[in-house]
């Protein structure tokens, strides 16, 4: 999980800050959770860097951006910052695929490998944009689902963050995560042997 330099307590306060207007605890966010955000963006860019529209550095930019425009998330922590931020990254990424596919191709779909590498579990490469129709699709079935697939795909969170920014229980977490992967896994589909998720 994304682990800022200000210890949590004091992020918490900045955070708290930037949702009240003070320009200069921006900044301070902003120096505090860049190197997370980066690492995070890389991430999900890591696999697939030949065909992303995008690096990482322009999509950490990006997804500050659009952090900081959220005026009327209430921050209250570090966990609920990066859960927003994994959100983020997700659109942003299926934002700039889809207008990269737009120009390049006049919409053609092609794969665009991510790494499906969730927390140490080896699993393969995903389209990311089959990925974020399976995500849609599962909302309507299943959001809390969802939410944690965001936060784990994403941002990296810990089962203990995600429990935390959702007021679930850790078990609840791990059972609501197996069956999203599985979920997506019959979704998607694939190889038995390698599955997506």
């Amino acid at each position: 999980m994304a682990h800022s330099d200000l210890p949590g307590h004091d992020l918490t306060r900045v955070l708290q800050a930037v949702s009240d207007g003070d320009r200069e605890a921006m900044n301070q966010l902003l120096e505090a959770v860049y190197a997370d955000l980066h690492r995070m963006c890389r991430k999900r860019l890591e696999d697939g860097a030949a065909h992303q529209p995008v690096q990482a550095t322009e999509l950490v930019h990006e997804v500050y951006l659009r952090l900081i425009d959220q005026s009327r998330v209430n921050w209250q922590n570090r966990a609920q910052f990066f859960a927003v931020a994994a959100r983020i990254i997700r659109r942003t990424l299926i934002d700039q695929i889809r207008t990269s596919r737009r120009l390049k191709r006049g919409g053609d779909r092609n794969h665009v490998p991510v790494s499906a590498t969730l927390a140490g579990e080896d699993g393969g490469e995903v389209d990311l944009l089959e990925l974020e129709e399976a995500l849609t699709e599962l909302a309507g079935i299943n959001q809390q689902a969802v939410d944690i697939v965001e936060m784990r795909f994403f941002a990296g969170q810990t089962h203990e963050d995600i429990a935390h920014v959702l007021g679930l229980s850790e078990r609840t977490v791990r059972r609501q995560w197996s069956f999203a992967k599985a979920w997506l896994y019959r979704r998607i589909g694939g190889d038995q042997t390698n599955p997506p998720m």
